[in-house]
């Protein structure tokens, strides 16, 4: 008579199957999530690669009235466009948006108005782009390089000697603008208030732009005056979350 086996077959526990799917539901999302992400930040990417040549295009033609004529059809596409941003020799060349109503709108927003983790560079409300004395623009500073992430070369002395301009275009107006502040600063309520300001008389702008200036990581032979427009670029630092970088800039009187 055949003997039964002592050995017992081994059935899974309930607990451990049920981990088991919850670890590989989760694994399948993150994977969803990233590819998202990816084919999200591909599109941006080559879409503003698109305008950008565009842009270049125009620019090369040496016709002022082609490149303004190429920023009107942009500004047909979206009423939010203002302007156009553009550091040479670098990958920093973008539209500038502006929302009065909803200030931080492209914050997470491509040029289309859909969701971008990237964002798009943006004008502050309370600026003018066409005859503001102060233009504040915010940018991301990502990871992958893009948007405003070249600002944190400037934390690096050579680079300001390397790139000391940058072009900063309104719908009607092509204009240069010189650095001359670097800043770096951490984030709160009275630093915002001493640098990101709107100096509506001489007096005012005067201190405005001392005290930008005595706080700089460099000093510059830039002599700015009233009347100068002023440029600031504005970023988060990819090392600190609490800390900003700041660039201010100035376009000359003569430049009007």
């Amino acid at each position: 008579m055949q003997r039964r086996s002592g050995k017992k077959l081994r059935t899974r526990s309930p607990t451990l199957t049920a981990l088991t799917i919850f670890f590989l539901t989760l694994i399948s999302i993150s994977l969803a999530s990233l590819l998202f992400y990816s084919l999200m930040m591909n599109t941006a990417r080559t879409e503003f690669k698109q305008m950008a040549q565009i842009v270049s295009n125009a620019t090369i033609s040496s016709e002022k009235d082609q490149l303004l004529d190429v920023y009107a059809e942009f500004h047909k596409q979206n009423s939010d466009f203002v302007g156009w941003i553009s550091l040479e020799g670098t990958s920093l060349d973008y539209p500038i948006m502006q929302t009065i109503d909803a200030p931080e709108y492209y914050l997470r927003r491509d040029f289309n108005k859909n969701y971008s983790l990237a964002g798009t560079p943006f004008l502050d409300a309370r600026s003018d782009m066409e005859n503001g004395n102060s233009l504040i623009v915010y940018g991301h500073n990502m990871n992958d390089g893009s948007m405003f992430a070249v600002l944190q070369n400037y934390l690096k002395e050579g680079f300001l000697e390397q790139h000391p301009a940058f072009e900063c275009d309104s719908l009607l107006q092509k204009r240069h603008f010189q650095i001359f502040a670097v800043l770096h600063f951490k984030d709160s309520p009275e630093n915002a208030s001493s640098y990101y300001a709107f100096p509506l008389d001489e007096t005012s702008f005067s201190r405005c732009v001392e005290r930008i200036q005595a706080d700089a990581l460099y000093e510059t032979p830039s002599i700015v005056t009233w009347g100068d427009q002023l440029l600031l670029l504005s970023t988060c630092d990819q090392n600190d979350a609490e800390s900003r970088i700041l660039i201010a800039c100035y376009r000359e009187k003569q430049d009007l």
